[in-house]
Parts: structure tokens; C-alpha cells; sequence
């Protein structure tokens, strides 16, 4: 998991108590919610939490508040205009996020966060280009090997 394990944690905590904003979880919500756990990376204990979660929302603000990393807090206004817009936006959901809009730009410099997420992705990028060239190089060694 990247960066502190707590912060991305209560990060998909405050993802899932969005869901349940405007008294409705949407099939839509729901899929988008199991599609996104089926790809983080967190412990099995981790997963039961946010499983439980799902099954007993919270309030999403108890979580926000626990995010202490940047990134997390910039990849949460990213994550909460998808889930909002997963189904019909809705007033409440509008008034919603432009309230955890002004809760993270209190807390931090929101366009360093995200140019921080984006190195960290690049850096991600980085890596699996390199795998994959050191693959290829290694099989055309192999061919170059049976060449001779």
C-alpha cells in the first residue's frame, strides 16, 4: 500500500460513507465500490473493515478527518466526484462534495497533492516500463543465444 497504511485506510472508509449521502446506495454505487475493492491493495483485516463498512455505512466526514496524507486527500475529491456521478447527481450530493472540497483546501495545498499523486504514478510507470524492457531484452538474448 502506498504511504501510511491508517490514512489509506480511512480514505475508503470516507469513500464508501459517500455512498450513502443522499439515503441511497445505487446498484451503480455498489458495482463501482466492488469493482475498486477487487483492485486495492490492503490487508485481509483491512478489507473486513471496509466490508463491514458497506454493510453498516458511516459517516463519511469521521473518516476525512483521519487522512493525513496528501495524495489521499486529493485521490478523495477525485473518488468523490466519481461515486457521486456514478448515478443521477443529486442536490444533496452537489452540496456534498463542494464541502469536502472546502474541508481538503483547509487542510492542504490541493494542486501539490495531486502533481504528487502523478509523480508517484509516474514513478509507478517508470518501474513497469523498465520491467518489461528488461523482459524483452532478456528474450532477445535467449534468441541471439540460439542464433549463434
Amino acid at each position: 500500500m502506498v504511504g501510511n497504511r491508517e490514512s489509506y485506510l480511512n480514505l475508503w472508509r470516507a469513500v464508501i460513507g459517500l455512498t450513502t449521502v443522499d439515503g441511497i446506495v445505487t446498484d451503480q454505487e455498489r458495482e463501482w465500490i466492488n469493482k475498486f475493492m477487487a483492485q486495492i491493495k490492503i490487508s485481509d483485516e483491512e478489507r473486513a473493515i471496509l466490508e463491514d463498512d458497506i454493510q453498516n455505512p458511516k459517516n463519511a466526514i469521521t473518516f476525512i478527518d483521519q487522512i493525513t496524507e496528501a495524495s489521499h486527500l486529493s485521490q478523495l475529491h477525485h473518488l468523490a466526484n466519481i461515486v457521486f456521478k456514478s448515478d443521477d447527481f443529486d442536490h444533496k450530493e452537489s452540496v456534498y462534495l463542494d464541502k469536502i472540497h472546502k474541508h481538503i483546501e483547509t487542510r492542504v495545498d490541493l494542486m501539490c497533492a495531486m502533481r504528487k499523486s502523478q509523480d508517484v504514478m509516474a514513478q509507478v510507470e517508470r518501474e513497469r516500463l523498465a520491467q518489461k524492457k528488461d523482459i524483452k531484452g532478456f528474450f532477445l538474448g535467449l534468441a541471439e543465444l540460439f542464433r549463434s
